[in-house]
């Protein structure tokens, strides 16, 4: 095998797609395995979004991970739903020029005329938008206009949001 074709350790994870289950064991995986002792591992990541319980997930994974400081994630384009849960977990985040940001309410196709149904997605709403804040310098009532009307943010407002916290 000629040695040029080999992956280097310090070469981005890309990560591009649904967040789920077994998406977000792989990237632990990857993470585990990948991130120095110093130096930075940059994880390139786009995904519309996927299962919010596997973002959470994650992020509960990462706060506890020890060389979490050791990891730059990068917006490359796309970044909606679970995807920014799973953005957000990161604690250096930054974004290529064109990427996209969007927020949006718990999916309508979730609700259910069963009254313990609205309940619990209240309090998902409640605690993704207390996520949200806690992790950016968003105010909750701006978290819940930009869920509720889709609006996209990208380029210097993400950085004006705290979405985004390190120059790319």
């Amino acid at each position: 095998m000629d040695g040029n074709t080999l992956r280097d350790p310090q070469d981005a994870i890309y990560f591009i797609g649904q967040v789920n289950n077994e998406t977000m064991s792989g990237l632990i995986d990857q993470i585990r395995s990948r991130t120095p002792e110093s130096g930075t591992l940059d994880v390139v990541f786009t995904s519309l979004g996927g299962y919010n319980s596997a973002a959470n997930a994650f992020h509960s994974w990462l706060s506890r991970f020890r060389r979490k400081g050791n990891i730059r994630v990068v917006a490359s384009a796309d970044v909606a739903s679970a995807g920014l849960t799973t953005f957000l977990a990161f604690e250096r985040r930054t974004a290529d020029p064109a990427a996209q940001f969007r927020f949006h309410l718990v999916a309508p196709e979730m609700m259910s005329d069963d009254p313990a149904v609205a309940v619990l997605l209240k309090e998902t709403e409640r605690k993704l938008i207390e996520f949200i804040v806690e992790r950016t310098n968003l105010e909750p009532a701006v978290v819940r206009t930009l869920m509720k009307e889709r609006h996209s943010l990208s380029g210097e407002t993400l950085f004006q949001a705290g979405i985004c916290n390190e120059e790319l």
